[in-house]
């Protein structure tokens, strides 16, 4: 009887060590398995031509204003079609997700992330080259015959040539019956309006975003208007430069708390005013 037991607690044991060595060989199969696709996937990520430069292209092109003259000095300003809606100057200013200098025959190459833009171009006759368009600024809308936006579609690794944009006109402000926005003056925290001001709106509160739409630069008397493209939740900040980042020497900032509005459509919203922190040694002009 008691080689029985024996017996039996010995067959037992061989099941449990097999089992157990089961266990061991599916555990150091998966490892490999993993290791093997991680190994993957890090070799794709190695491939040349897989990188960020992958996914790029380049468009060229040389603008002229009307007269003949070449756009020396100016810039084109490329919109992503996905990230917000077309430009429509006469209802917003939306910002440019690329912008590039204009040379001095009138060229310029840019280089862009694979997708389709909008393109527009701008030369200021006066003032910084930042921003909206004056009267008397150079402005083409990149609309073709028709009035629609032309559309450019760039791939990875390609060049493309758009040709020559002729006859760019002078820009004439018109602002259409119908917009949506918000307007008010830029002060400085004496209360006086602070002229050269520019007011970003973003449809996110994160200090990382990047600004949707832009309003033209301030007067003397401070006063801003914000157009948007339709109603919802927005965040102001003001800012004399495009672009993000702490503020460069000289600079003025409306702080890192943005004012938050809610805009209807259809409507232009009054009296929102914006305090503004002026640098050291500058004074409201």
């Amino acid at each position: 009887m008691g080689l029985v037991i024996r017996m039996r607690q010995l067959l037992i044991m061989n099941y449990e060590l097999r089992i157990a060595n089961g266990i061991v060989r599916n555990c150091i199969l998966l490892v490999v398995l993993v290791m093997f696709f991680l190994a993957g996937t890090i070799s794709a990520g190695e491939l040349p031509g897989s990188g960020e430069d992958a996914v790029k292209g380049v468009v060229s092109g040389k603008v002229m204003m009307k007269g003949g003259d070449p756009m020396v000095g100016g810039i084109v300003t490329f919109y992503n079609v996905l990230t917000g809606p077309s430009p429509q100057n006469d209802k917003y200013w939306r910002v440019p997700d690329e912008l590039a200098d204009i040379a001095s025959i009138g060229s310029f190459s840019v280089e862009l992330a694979a997708g389709s833009y909008y393109m527009e171009a701008m030369k200021r006759v006066s003032g910084k080259n930042v921003g909206p368009p004056g009267p008397g600024d150079y402005f083409y809308n990149g609309r073709d015959e028709d009035g629609n936006h032309k559309v450019y579609t760039i791939k990875s690794g390609q060049t493309i040539d758009i040709g020559t944009i002729s006859e760019v006109p002078k820009y004439e402000e018109v602002i259409a019956k119908d917009i949506t926005g918000v307007q008010g003056t830029i002060i400085d925290k004496d209360g006086e309006p602070v002229e050269g001001a520019i007011v970003f709106a973003y449809e996110t509160n994160k200090l990382t975003a990047s600004p949707l739409f832009v309003s033209g630069r301030t007067a003397d008397n401070g006063r801003y208007l914000m157009r948007v493209s339709k109603e919802g939740k927005y965040y102001l900040r003001v800012r004399d430069v495009y672009g993000g980042g702490p503020p460069h020497g000289g600079a003025l900032i409306s702080g890192y708390t943005a004012t938050a509005v809610t805009i209807k459509a259809g409507a232009v919203q009054e009296g929102v005013d914006i305090q503004v922190k002026l640098p050291s040694g500058r004074e409201a002009d």
